[in-house]
């Protein structure tokens, strides 16, 4: 799908949302309410007024409306589960790759990315930044270092 086409459908999704009453503020939520099961929506839904006689959408917005903050912190949850899942999957394609790969990668300079993380990392975890590494040596830190150290601290307040 086209970069255009999916702005386009997106628009033509969200339509009757922004019509409802939702905006952009409401996105987080509203992806946490509709990654949810039919059970959660009814829990949801429990407790407000009337919601036999609402349209779907107009239950949506009362959801949303009442349960934002918990919602929001759900959407921010299943976010972190799939950066994590996909920083996983990453970390297992390198590791696969690393065994066959012509290891004179190694001794090339370090890449920016890397350089990045290692400044971010060592920030993190208030230790001196380490200089004059090549590419496998940086490579080496940053697994040493358990590199992400974004998903590692929020998991751990997980």
């Amino acid at each position: 799908m086209t970069n255009n086409n999916r702005l386009y459908a997106c628009a033509c999704l969200a339509g009757p949302m922004v019509d409802g009453g939702l905006g952009p503020q409401d996105a987080d939520a509203l992806k946490a309410l509709l990654s949810g099961t039919l059970d959660d929506l009814a829990n949801y839904a429990a407790g407000l007024p009337r919601t036999h006689s609402m349209s779907l959408l107009e239950l949506i917005v009362s959801i949303i409306s009442r349960h934002e903050a918990d919602l929001t912190a759900l959407a921010a949850t299943l976010q972190w589960e799939q950066r994590k899942a996909a920083y996983e999957r990453d970390c297992s394609a390198w590791k696969a790759a690393e065994l066959t790969c012509d290891p004179a990668w190694r001794d090339k300079p370090m890449t920016r990315g890397q350089r990045f993380l290692i400044a971010d990392t060592a920030a993190l975890l208030e230790i001196e930044i380490p200089e004059e590494m090549d590419r496998g040596a940086a490579a080496d830190w940053l697994d040493a270092n358990n590199a992400n150290v974004v998903l590692r601290l929020e998991e751990h307040k997980a």
